[in-house]
């Protein structure tokens, strides 16, 4: 088979999965569609991982196994990326299971229709006490979106109201053309939110996507999902994600009320106090702050200051016992009196 006849191209970051990735791998070959790539990309794992992909890929041709110095799940993805020769991309976690026949339907989709996103549905499964739980999202079903349906049906509620079950990589198929025009990218600096940079990235870029409510994919939870298994990362590496929460909103005109925005500057804020008390190395604060940045977040929270009859209560309610109005403005008064931040 040429790689030009590959449809699509199942990336699994591997890390110290080798009990549970021969169910996942599986699930994914049983689905005999010759047109099928598994990408297994073992990330540095220290149990016998390596050894199971390997005879995993032994087993069937249509399996690759990749081996690298350990990254973290995004930088594993991205490898998958780049060595993938898929039409289109689909990611899961190496814990999981897919649906062998939605993933056969959803090659036939993929080849019947040219968009940049096929989006299926999910279901949470609990290994305490064996129960399903479909996912909360709610869309037109077999809808072919164009460009203003994925603004106010898929980016808009992901920016403004959290739909965290929109946030998933692992119960879509990407358009591997539309990755590479754009160079939309895992960011292998963030170990919380990645999955959610990724998407809002995609949905901003996409033109076309179609949803069908067929159930694709099964997540498991058991207390150590992909999240868990790579240590959090010190920095300011939320400010991104905040940024671009806040540029999506300009761009597109998201409806997000003055005193939302505040408090998203306050997240700001403490996302700057916690970097600032873990010791966030000087080079990083540096290209991550900004004068601008600062500027506004010391307005919003003057603002919010004034809002609040009780400073201190409000901080408590917020669980925020350490961040209280005067250390922050402090704070930011050294980062700027420093200039640990690139001037706009």
């Amino acid at each position: 088979m040429n790689y030009s006849d590959i449809l699509v191209s199942v990336i699994v970051p591997v890390y110290n999965r080798e009990k549970d990735l021969p169910a996942l791998v599986e699930s994914v070959l049983a689905c005999k569609d010759p047109r099928l790539e598994l990408l297994l990309v073992n990330d540095g794992s220290t149990d016998g991982s390596l050894a199971v992909c390997k005879n995993l890929a032994a087993e069937d041709n249509r399996v690759t196994v990749i081996n690298k110095p350990n990254g973290g799940v995004s930088s594993a993805r991205n490898t998958g990326i780049g060595s993938a020769k898929g039409k289109y991309l689909f990611f899961c976690d190496s814990d999981d299971l897919v649906v062998t026949e939605t993933l056969a339907s959803a090659l036939e989709l993929a080849e019947a229709h040219s968009e940049d996103l096929l989006i299926f549905d999910f279901q949470y499964y609990f290994l305490n006490n064996g129960t399903t739980k479909k996912s909360s999202f709610v869309l037109p079903p077999e809808h072919t979106f164009r460009k203003d349906d994925i603004v106010s049906l898929l980016l808009e509620p992901l920016v403004t109201r959290e739909a965290t079950d929109l946030a998933g990589v692992w119960h879509k198929l990407f358009r591997t053309r539309t990755l590479n025009a754009t160079g939309i990218r895992f960011e292998e600096k963030v170990a919380r939110g990645e999955d959610w940079r990724f998407i809002v990235d995609f949905f901003d870029a996409a033109e076309t996507a179609f949803y069908t409510p067929k159930i694709l994919y099964t997540y498991r939870l058991d207390g150590s999902q992909v999240p868990s298994k790579y240590a959090r990362k010190p920095g300011l590496h939320q400010l991104g994600s905040i940024d671009r929460k806040l540029s999506l909103i300009e761009k597109y005109d998201l409806p997000f009320s003055e005193d939302r925005k505040l408090r998203l500057y306050h997240s700001y804020l403490v996302e700057i106090a916690y970097a600032a008390r873990n010791n966030c190395p000087r080079y990083e604060l540096r290209e991550m702050m900004r004068a601008q940045r600062v500027q506004i977040a010391v307005k919003a929270l003057r603002a919010l200051s004034r809002k609040q009859k009780d400073e201190i209560g409000f901080f408590r309610r917020e669980g925020l016992f350490s961040f209280c109005v005067r250390y922050k403005l402090a704070l930011l008064s050294r980062i700027v009196a420093k200039k640990l931040y690139k001037e706009v």
